[in-house]
């Protein structure tokens, strides 16, 4: 073969095709595959988006909206209206802080949640907005948002709070309400002393003589008027309560002296004044009133405030009719035994002297034990039986109730595992130990490494314990406590919440944090059957529980009317002197042994 005259031979100057062809071929077959890829994707996204019933916006790293898809609600604006603009520039006002604070923490990694409200065209409807991070090669690019329709669960919210907290003739706050709002006034106290606060507990002196005389109806019109004359000459920040039949309590914040606090009394007394007409018959009213003067340093207890007042009111009443007294908070004598006491409990402690009385929790349907409360309960060696209200709140107040706990969920523990062994078939049979722990130990750092450490040593399955916690725990600090409960359903421990419906805000609660179990108030089940307004809040309550796949617990049951009334209602759980009192470890051992004979 010749060369060319350039030094090129014909195959360097035609080189062969075959080989650019099949990688061209390669190439276009790659890039079809992936477009068909692509378009599967795609149809699995539009799918997903298909099932679910919420909102969802795509905006870019300046708060564009980019994309929107809807399977559900109707949209606030139309599309020609955002698409291609920002945030800020087309939502209401109202609006705009919620979402830069939600968007400044996606923009740091975290998923950010807030609520709102909008009038829409069938009235003012609730949404939740939660907002992930888009982010690509570790640059943020935006974020998701997921919006959903709340409107029915605040509804409900709404429905069970005016049903839980307000009384139903007066529209009052009740009991409940009256003690959560005097308890965050006694927490305010504590961070801010400069400022004395009063109750006044105000009874109306012979009030059944006008439901005699009148008529129920007549009464109850003088029970509403009674209402808004207090309020008359309060201020709006103030709370009026109506706590009983006729019965009311007051609470004012922000007084300078007592010379004040005593001003507002001859207030509430004056406007009782003029008679109270009820078509036309007219009625002279007065009322007796206890008077407290809450004065730093206060405790957190909302319930003594009151026995205060009740005792204050008492003495009214014996010295007359519309007579007024003030508590008087000197009480050496009980100082000095708390004293004692504190010292005592301090070296129960150490020499382990305190016990354990278990009370039976049973299931309604069929009446079998399912479980037991692990109280405890102080024989003191001179004294004898000490109250656990009293040692209890003993051991609050002097940093104690740490230990105390500590010391009843292992000693509970330690039985489960002895009551596993000694009765095998446990360990196919629903059974487990509940135990009270108090915020302050509960919002230990370590607390859930110590619970998992006791459960290690005692050798029983997290599924035999439950933890069960009041409303108070999450007030000052609802993020940690969350965290704190998280930790512990991790591990498989249910946490309870006890005394439901006691407190204002657990209803709140109950979206946020992980509670699989509802305790009933007490002054619930004391009240059915019979009241209506108990029984409606009990219902109330079951159906909540239904609706967010929470369990249901009666406490406080005496009677067999209330467990017929609580099975019917469709409860499954309960405990009360009906099923059993608190009782030693020998006594419980054998209802346990009873309980188990039957099956």
């Amino acid at each position: 073969m010749t060369e060319d005259p350039k030094g090129k031979s014909p195959e360097q100057e035609f080189p062969d095709t075959t080989q650019s062809n099949t990688k061209a071929n390669s190439i276009e077959t790659e890039t079809g595959q992936l477009r068909e890829k692509l378009k599967e994707l795609e149809a699995q996204h539009i799918a997903l988006l298909r099932c679910l019933p919420d909102l969802i916006f795509v905006l870019d790293e300046e708060g564009r909206f980019l994309f929107y898809h809807t399977s559900g609600p109707g949209l606030y604006l139309s599309p020609d209206a955002f698409l291609g603009k920002k945030h800020d520039e087309v939502v209401p006002a109202e609006l705009i802080p919620l979402f830069r604070e939600a968007f400044n923490r996606c923009q740091r990694g975290e998923i950010a949640e807030y609520s709102y409200c909008l009038p829409m065209p069938d009235g003012l409807r609730w949404y939740a907005a939660r907002l992930s991070p888009w982010i690509v090669d570790n640059r943020f690019r935006g974020v998701v948002v997921d919006i959903r329709d709340i409107t029915s669960t605040k509804e409900l919210e709404d429905k069970i709070a005016q049903q839980l907290f307000y009384d139903p003739l007066t529209s009052l706050p009740n009991r409940a309400l009256f003690q959560d709002r005097l308890a965050q006034c006694l927490r305010r106290m504590q961070r801010d002393s400069r400022a004395l606060a009063a109750v006044y507990l105000i009874d109306i002196d012979n009030f059944k003589a006008i439901n005699e005389s009148a008529g129920v109806e007549a009464g109850d019109a003088v029970l509403k008027d009674f209402g808004l004359r207090i309020q008359s000459v309060l201020r709006p920040s103030d709370t009026v309560a109506r706590l009983g039949s006729d019965e009311y309590a007051v609470l004012v914040e922000g007084f300078p002296d007592e010379t004040e606090a005593l001003r507002t009394a001859d207030r509430l007394a004056s406007s009782l004044a003029t008679p109270f007409t009820v078509g036309e018959q007219s009625f002279t009213v007065t009322a007796s009133i206890g008077i407290v003067i809450v004065k730093p340093p206060v405790s957190v207890d909302p319930g003594h405030i009151l026995a205060q007042a009740d005792v204050a009111v008492g003495r009214a009443k014996h010295q007359g009719r519309g007579s007024r007294v003030i508590y008087d908070p000197v009480m050496h004598e009980r100082a000095v035994l708390e004293i004692q006491l504190e010292r005592d409990l301090r070296s129960a402690l150490n020499k382990n002297e305190l016990e354990i009385h278990y009370q039976p929790i049973v299931r309604l349907d069929d009446l079998k034990l399912v479980g037991f409360e692990a109280l405890a309960r102080w024989n003191h060696p001179t004294k004898g039986p000490i109250s656990p209200s009293l040692f209890i709140s003993i051991a609050e107040d002097s940093g104690l109730i740490c230990a105390l706990d500590r010391e009843i969920c292992r000693k509970a523990c330690m039985q489960m595992r002895q009551w596993l062994d000694a009765f095998p078939m446990l360990e196919t049979t629903p059974f487990w130990v509940s135990v009270n722990i108090s915020p302050r130990y509960l919002m230990n750092l370590g607390f859930p490494e110590e619970v998992l450490q006791i459960l290690k040593e005692s050798g029983i399955p997290p599924c035999r314990l439950k933890i069960e916690v009041t409303e108070s725990l999450f007030v000052d600090n609802l993020e940690a406590a969350r965290k704190i409960l998280e930790s512990l359903a991790a591990l498989g421990i249910t946490t309870c919440l006890d005394d439901f419906g006691k407190g204002y805000s657990a209803l709140s609660y109950l979206l946020k944090l992980p509670v699989r179990l509802l305790k009933i108030d007490i002054s619930f089940i004391r009240e059915i059957p019979g009241t209506a307004e108990a029984e409606g809040v009990v219902n109330t309550i079951l159906s909540l529980g239904d609706r967010l796949a929470v369990g249901v617990l009666a406490e406080g049951v005496e009677h067999g009317d209330q467990a017929d009334f609580l099975k019917k209602a469709g409860c499954l759980l309960a405990q009360g002197y009906y099923f059993g009192k608190p009782m030693p470890l020998a006594e419980a051992t054998a209802h346990l042994e009873q309980s188990l004979a039957k099956k």
